[in-house]
């Protein structure tokens, strides 16, 4: 559903590029492909759970198709932030591996219990699973932040976007130009969490300075 090797990032040039066509690809174009990938997969687990419902797959197909997308979702996020499989590290996927192994997992495996056991309706499954796909962003956005390190971005500024924001993100927004190390990602430390619509713009104070100094 999200296929990262579409999109490069060309380390010389610090800049991403579809592939293979190398028209430039702005972050904002960037996080707009990761919503629509999200929006894919809700609608892929909408389907699969009417077919748990119609008895048309097993419990246990069920559980191994959804583990599998949440797995292949958080990491195919996370290439695609840092520009294809060839920029994304063995110590990424490792971050990567102890956050599925540490907190998706378990809160998966509460959930098909909790399904097994008949305590939700089908569009409270439903709904319980958009949030796991929205939790790929943590994955994206993390990856984006890393990337802007890279490319010597010091400062970063909490951008809202057109919807309902809790009070958490738009204090965020009111701080405007801070430290890229002491603003907080988009669905972090934010009540709205993983369903957060905020993104955020970086760049380095030296590029700041020169544009109205230079």
């Amino acid at each position: 559903m999200l296929t990262p090797s579409n999109i490069r990032f060309d380390r010389s040039k610090q800049q991403y590029f579809y592939h293979p066509s190398d028209r430039l690809v702005s972050d904002y174009q960037l996080r707009k492909i990761h919503y629509k990938a999200i929006l894919a997969t809700s609608q892929w687990s909408d389907r699969l759970v009417d077919s748990l419902q119609s008895k048309d797959i097993t419990f246990s197909d069920f559980q191994l198709q959804v583990a599998t997308q949440l797995k292949n979702l958080k990491v195919a996020s996370l290439e695609l932030s840092k520009g294809g499989k060839s920029n994304t590290f063995a110590l990424d996927y490792l971050g990567q591996a102890n956050q599925l192994r540490q907190i998706d997992y378990p809160a998966l495996k509460k959930l098909f219990l909790e399904i097994k056991e008949g305590k939700h309706s089908a569009k409270m499954v439903k709904s319980r699973l958009r949030n796991f796909w929205k939790s790929s962003r943590q994955a994206f956005e993390s990856g984006i932040k890393s990337r802007a390190e890279l490319r010597g971005h010091d400062f970063a500024i909490r951008i809202l976007a057109i919807a309902d924001h809790c009070e958490d993100c738009v204090t965020f927004a009111k701080l405007g130009i801070q430290p890229i190390y002491r603003l907080p990602l988009p669905t972090e430390q934010c009540r709205c969490s993983f369903n957060c619509r905020c993104s955020y713009y970086t760049g380095s104070y030296k590029s700041l300075s020169d544009r109205f100094h230079g």
